[in-house]
Parts: C-alpha cells; sequence; structure tokens
C-alpha cells in the first residue's frame, strides 16, 4: 500500500488504473451473467403459475368435453308421432295392441322408442303402452268383485291403471276411442273400439278408485249402470229398471208401450 503522501510513479499507476479495469470488467461480466440467467429461468412463482393454469386449461377442456357430451344426451331426438300401415300414431293416443286374432289389448301410447328398446332386436322400433285393463284383466277377490257387480261392469268398460310395457310397433291394431259412460250411454252408432271409462284400478292392492259404492246406481236392485244391458223406463217416476227386476224377459220389455215400475203400479 501506498504510504501518505506518497507519489505514485507512472508504473505504478498504470498497474494499479490495469487491476481497476480488471475489476470493472468482472463486475459487468457477472451482472450480463445475471440478467441472461433472469431471462432463460423465469422465477419460481411465474413457473407454478403458468403450470397452474395449463392444469386449468387442461381440466376446464375435459370439463367442456364432458358437458357436451351431456348436451347431446339432452338433446337426443325425442319423436311425437310414428307411421306404421299408413296410419299416423301421435304420443297420447288410445292404442289397440294386438294380444291374440280374436283380441286386442287397450292402452295409452306414453313413448316412441326407435332403437334399442329390445337387446334381442336392437333395430326394431318399439313403444311404451301404459294398459288400461277391462273387467276379465282385475282379479276379482282382490277387487271384492261378486257377481253381480262384475256383470255390472261393461264389455268396453276400461280401468286405468299404472301397469307400463314396451311392445313392438307392429303389434298395433289401430286406434281406440275413450269416453266418459255418459258419453258413452248417450252415443250411437259406437263401434268395437269405442270405450268408456269411470275408474282407475291398482294392479298391486285391486283397489277401484273411485270405490263401486260411490258409483251412480240404477234400478230397483241399486247396481251400477251397464251400457250393454237393457233397461226400460218407468212412465211415472222415470227411473231406469232391468226387465228381469220387473219380472220381464227382454223379449217382453222390448214391446212394452207404456211400463210402470213396482213401486209405480
Amino acid at each position: 500500500e501506498d504510504q501518505p503522501g506518497e507519489q505514485l510513479t507512472p508504473k505504478k499507476r498504470e498497474r494499479e488504473e490495469d487491476v481497476a479495469a480488471e475489476n470493472e470488467k468482472e463486475i459487468e461480466s457477472e451482472e450480463k451473467k445475471a440478467k441472461t440467467e433472469e431471462k432463460s429461468s423465469p422465477p419460481k412463482e411465474k413457473e407454478e403459475a403458468s403450470s397452474k393454469n395449463s392444469s386449468e386449461e387442461k381440466n376446464g377442456s375435459g370439463k367442456a368435453a364432458k358437458k357436451s357430451k351431456n348436451e347431446k344426451k339432452i338433446k337426443k331426438k325425442e319423436y311425437k308421432k310414428i307411421k306404421f300401415k299408413n296410419e299416423i300414431y301421435e304420443v297420447g293416443d288410445l292404442l289397440l295392441v294386438k294380444e291374440s286374432e280374436q283380441s286386442n289389448m287397450v292402452g295409452t301410447l306414453l313413448r316412441i322408442i326407435e332403437k334399442n328398446g329390445d337387446p334381442a332386436h336392437p333395430d326394431w322400433p318399439m313403444i311404451e303402452v301404459k294398459w288400461y285393463y277391462k273387467k276379465y284383466d282385475m282379479d276379482k277377490e282382490k277387487a271384492k268383485l261378486t257377481d253381480l257387480l262384475f256383470n255390472s261392469l261393461g264389455e268396453n268398460e276400461l280401468f286405468e291403471t299404472s301397469h307400463i310395457d314396451k311392445v313392438f310397433v307392429d303389434t298395433i291394431n289401430g286406434k281406440g276411442r275413450l269416453m266418459n259412460i255418459e258419453e258413452y250411454d248417450g252415443a250411437e252408432g259406437l263401434q268395437l273400439s269405442d270405450f268408456y271409462s269411470r275408474a282407475k284400478y291398482d294392479v298391486r292392492t285391486g283397489q277401484i278408485n273411485p270405490p263401486i259404492n260411490e258409483w251412480k246406481k240404477m234400478c230397483t236392485c241399486q247396481l251400477p249402470l251397464n251400457p250393454d244391458q237393457l233397461y226400460v223406463k218407468c212412465d211415472k217416476c222415470e227411473e231406469w229398471i232391468h226387465p228381469k227386476c220387473a219380472g220381464l224377459s227382454e223379449e217382453e220389455a222390448s214391446k212394452l208401450e207404456e211400463f210402470y215400475c213396482t213401486r209405480c203400479k
């Protein structure tokens, strides 16, 4: 080290200037190196954020893909009409469905199944039907139907149920028409495809609703109206009476010009 007040010789000054220049170069080199590392290697926080964003983007695209698949399922076409043997059938129609060569079952068309309704025949179109029961389909014991009550039910009387089945489209045998009992009883020119209903039937319990004891009664026997049966009207009280309950045959009753029931005689 130089002593205080010592003058630097030219050689000594030159040496110190060289050392200072080398130090400046080293400092500049280290600064450049630090800047280069900063550019090539982002901070850890930035890396983590970048990684997180990338992961979220991937997850988001996965969710979008799943959503798209779900939307496709939701948007799967549901048919409201089907054409069979030149007849158009719509959801809600009353159908006659072939049971045998002599008889049909009756049900409401709920849904049209284009494919995969039956694993054994996936390409065969099917329909979903909610059945109506006739009196012969009911459990008489569960329904508490005596012979008299059973006979007061009509041949074309239907009982709505919750029984649902899938059947092939080629079992459709035509359309039916459903009325209430008053409409049916007053209608003219009725066809075999015309039906009436006044109650529901619970297949599991056998319960009829409303129960038969709440139905409108006819005649002195106080049985429910059966539109299939013959009645004669009393000219005085205007009550409808079964010929049998008046002691008459149906042939005799059909020839009467006037009639008075046993109450009004």
